[in-house]
């Protein structure tokens, strides 16, 4: 039961981070485009929904980049590691 539940926090915890890096991104995209004063909203809702469909397109290649690096680290590990016994002989 311990597995299955640290499995439900650690996607619960991925879905949170995806939901505020879209909303971050979004914000950001729109705070950095120079946005006339006088623009309608549904400009100002335009830039937002791009700067969250960029932040979609980054989300993965940071999840393969972390990946990348886990199995990088991983292997590296693993050949420092030495058996912590000898065996008997």
């Amino acid at each position: 039961m311990t597995k299955e539940l640290e499995t439900k926090s650690t996607g619960r915890m991925t879905n949170w981070l995806i939901a505020g890096l879209m909303v971050a991104g979004a914000l950001l995209f729109w705070r950095i485009s120079d946005l006339p004063p006088r623009m309608s909203i549904m400009s100002k809702l335009f830039i937002s929904f791009l700067g969250a469909v960029i932040v979609v397109q980054i989300i993965p290649a940071i999840l393969l980049f972390g990946a990348m690096l886990k199995g990088l680290f991983g292997v590296i590990l693993k050949k420092t590691k030495g058996p912590l016994e000898e065996p008997k002989k």
